[in-house]
């Protein structure tokens, strides 16, 4: 059947194709924080509305009224303070300045008029980073102290030193921060120094934390990362895509931590010369581990004129009696050559209850 057009049904059409103009304007002005599809975090900026992807998230203990963070690295970021909630006052846009963000940082704060359990995504990019640097060379300090910036992502205020009141409300992590803060070609690598320090409700780690950083890894990189959190373990893909060697790499990365625990492989693509200070307190005050898996340091050899100061000093330090009870027979068994002053320095302090085969002595002739 075919019907005749006349003059009402083009005005119709007319009509109707003008509302629904008028509707999908309507819609975008006033509801654009439905646009985005699932797993986005959704913005207005200047009347328009923006999708980011939500890579990253951070889950509170409950009861939290207020968490802040700093971000230490240029780029435009997107903060979603309650993924589970549309409302545009919990979602944040944060342009940080090239300079001010990498050397003074850029504060966001997410408060909440009820204290909950919330999950705070985040998205955007950074698009660079201050390259951190090895600043002295006492090794049995609180490691920090030897590198020269700050990680590119911290919980809490700059002003205050322990970071405590703000650390122990992160409860769980998920997705990867290494996409918010990836490797970016011709720049210094990000470092995460001191990034989840402090968080004792923290018990596990995602294997995919550090996905987006790879390569040679940079000057102090992982320093104190996870410094006295409740972590018990480490999943093996969380380094799997640095590969190399660097000065301070993973200098008291797991300090103070509750691992029992380490897998054999979580270094495996850690291979090259011994470096400055790499191992230095990586699990010193970690009283809960008894044991080391063979061949942990395989992938390291000394190389001539490349220093190896304190590589491991105090790596396995204990606070008091009791610790490690067993050694592996090949946990050093590529390392060759005469190392440097205080290479292996106090490695297995306080740990009261060893046997089995120790590090070679020779070793310890130059020391």
């Amino acid at each position: 059947m075919f019907f005749k057009k006349t003059g009402n049904s083009r005005s119709f059409l007319y009509v109707l194709r003008t509302t629904l103009v008028a509707l999908v304007v309507f819609f975008t002005e006033n509801f654009a924080f439905g646009a985005c599809s699932s797993g986005k975090i959704d913005y207005v900026e200047n009347g328009v509305s923006t999708c980011s992807d939500n890579n990253f998230q951070i889950t509170t203990i409950p009861n939290t009224k207020e968490i802040k963070f700093m971000f230490y690295a240029a780029g435009t970021y997107y903060v979603d303070c309650d993924t589970n909630s549309t409302s545009d006052t919990v979602k944040k846009v944060v342009v940080a300045d090239s300079q001010t963000a990498m050397t003074s940082g850029t504060p966001v704060t997410c408060s909440y008029d009820i204290g909950g359990e919330y999950t705070i995504g985040f998205g955007g990019k950074a698009t660079n980073y201050i390259a951190s640097s090895v600043s002295g060379s006492n090794w049995t300090g609180a490691g920090a102290n030897n590198c020269s910036s700050w990680g590119v992502f911290r919980i809490g205020e700059q002003s205050n030193s322990d970071f405590t009141s703000h650390t122990s409300k992160i409860k769980n992590l998920s997705g990867s921060i290494g996409k918010i803060f990836p490797t970016l070609p011709g720049k210094p690598q990000p470092t995460f120094r001191s990034t989840f320090s402090g968080t004792i409700n923290l018990t596990s780690i995602p294997g995919s934390l550090f996905n987006g950083v790879y390569g040679q890894p940079g000057v102090c990189m992982f320093v104190s990362t996870f410094y006295g959190t409740g972590v018990t373990s480490i999943p093996i893909g969380l380094f799997s895509y640095i590969n190399g060697t660097a000065e301070g790499l993973f200098m008291h990365t797991f300090a103070g931590a509750k691992i029992t625990s380490i897998d054999p492989g979580i270094l495996r693509t850690i291979k090259g010369p011994a470096r400055v200070g790499m191992f230095a307190n990586m699990f010193a005050y970690a009283n809960d581990l008894r044991e080391i898996p063979e061949n942990l340091f395989g992938g390291i050899y000394k190389v001539e004129g490349v220093l190896s100061t304190g590589m491991l000093k105090d790596a396995f330090r204990k606070n008091a009696n009791g610790g490690i009870k067993k050694l592996p027979n090949t946990m050093f068994n590529d390392f060759n050559g005469k190392p440097d002053t205080a290479t292996f320095k106090n490695i297995f302090a306080n740990n009261t209850n060893l046997s089995g085969n120790y590090v070679p002595c020779h070793f310890f002739f130059f020391f």
